[in-house]
């Protein structure tokens, strides 16, 4: 009944098909304020020609600080910049071509900046550079220099960079296939608090893929990742309570996560906890159904307003 597949899907961030995940890699280095920019005086130096001036000056444009937003702005601020080598005006500038934010949209452009800030060590342009190599965006695909630049990232500890390059373990592509390999880096990625990585590590302990058979660690993670809304691993902790693998057998427990996996579009979920729901009672239904819909209820409360 537990899903037996890992997911394998690359690591993105909602939003953009090319941010990074953990300590957003599209953003610029240095630029964020705890208090209102001094935008005349960080003109005066961009104008001057300092090139950390010109870098935040362009973050100011592209997110209102100070100024009204105008990306074409912020792009030719970033540009003066990252042509003086500002690592985290290129990698913005990529950034700013991936998504046509006040450019003309052009993958090749994108990959040509987010190499020269990879080139300079910044972790964020080693994961989208790996990513354009991956999937041929600006780039020839070849997964041998896609895990290479995400290898470089995720020993940095950018949790995007560790999953993928766990998933490149995982189906051989760009590395040899090494089951433990991709182990470590899921758990690199899964204690940075990646759902995904949570997932997987699970996985891994649940059927031995790379580590010891461990049901009870298996159940911790998928837990951790089924905490953060991630729909298979609501499923298989569900299954896990239900099978009662590395957790004591509870039916209201393995209705709830069905339920919950079902509402996050898990597809398999709702058949199992139909055949589920024939064995429980009245009472035990609508307790699994309070408690999912607590959880719910509890969880939107935790999401940050828009």
């Amino acid at each position: 009944m537990l899903r037996r597949t890992l997911v394998c899907a690359v690591a993105v961030t909602a939003g953009s098909a090319m941010a990074g995940a953990a300590g957003n890699p599209m953003a610029s280095a240095n630029t964020t304020t705890n208090v209102l920019p001094d935008t005349a005086s960080m003109r005066t130096r961009a104008e001057q020609g300092d090139a950390d001036a010109q870098c935040r000056l362009g973050f100011f444009y592209e997110q209102g600080h100070g100024v009204d937003k105008n990306a074409t702005e912020a792009a030719r601020w970033y540009r003066k910049a990252a042509e003086q080598g500002h690592v985290g005006a290129q990698n913005n500038l990529g950034r700013c071509y991936w998504l046509g934010a006040g450019v003309d949209k052009s993958a090749t452009e994108a990959a040509m900046w987010w190499r020269k800030a990879a080139e300079q060590g910044q972790a964020g342009a080693q994961f989208n550079l790996g990513l354009c190599y991956e999937f041929g965006r600006g780039l020839v695909p070849d997964p041998t220099e896609a895990a290479k630049w995400y290898r470089k990232a995720a020993e940095q500890g950018h949790a995007g960079a560790q999953y993928n390059l766990g998933n490149c373990y995982v189906t051989g592509a760009g590395v040899g296939q090494n089951a433990t390999e991709a182990a470590h880096w899921f758990r690199r990625a899964a204690e940075q608090g990646r759902a995904e990585a949570q997932y997987n590590l699970g996985f891994c302990y649940a059927f031995g893929k790379g580590l010891v058979k461990n049901p009870t660690e298996a159940v911790q993670w998928y837990r951790r990742a089924a905490e953060q809304g991630h729909a298979d691993a609501q499923y298989n902790l569900g299954s896990s309570y239900l099978m009662g693998a590395g957790v004591i057998a509870d039916k209201v427990e393995a209705c709830k996560w069905f339920l919950l996996a079902e509402a996050s579009g898990q597809p398999q979920a709702g058949e199992l906890r139909s055949k589920l729901a024939r064995e429980m009672s009245a009472a035990q239904l609508a307790q699994a159904t309070a408690l999912a819909q607590a959880w719910q209820k509890k969880r939107e409360q935790s999401q940050p307003a828009p």
